[in-house]
């Protein structure tokens, strides 16, 4: 792979709070990002020629994040592409 450019759209259908130990409260959101874009790779040949290629590419993202303290979050994410 080369590189992948594309555009997405964010949807946050989950907001939501969870209580630590009794302690604390985190705030927490789960994201769902769907888009389209372009991957450009190298394809082998059997001569083992590098022929550039660009595809159209689908993506489905899925991010969760926990807001631990009002300056720091936790993001962890999920990126599929589909080319």
């Amino acid at each position: 792979l080369k590189d992948y450019m594309g555009l997405s759209m964010m949807f946050t259908p989950i907001y939501a709070k969870l209580s630590f130990l009794d302690t604390r409260i985190v705030h927490f959101d789960m994201s769902i990002s769907p888009g389209i874009g372009f991957t450009r790779y190298d394809q082998q040949t059997i001569d083992q020629n590098k022929a550039p290629i660009s595809t159209p590419t689908l993506s489905l993202d899925v991010t969760q994040q926990f807001f631990l303290t009002r300056n720091f979050a936790l993001r962890l994410d999920v990126r599929n592409r589909f080319y």
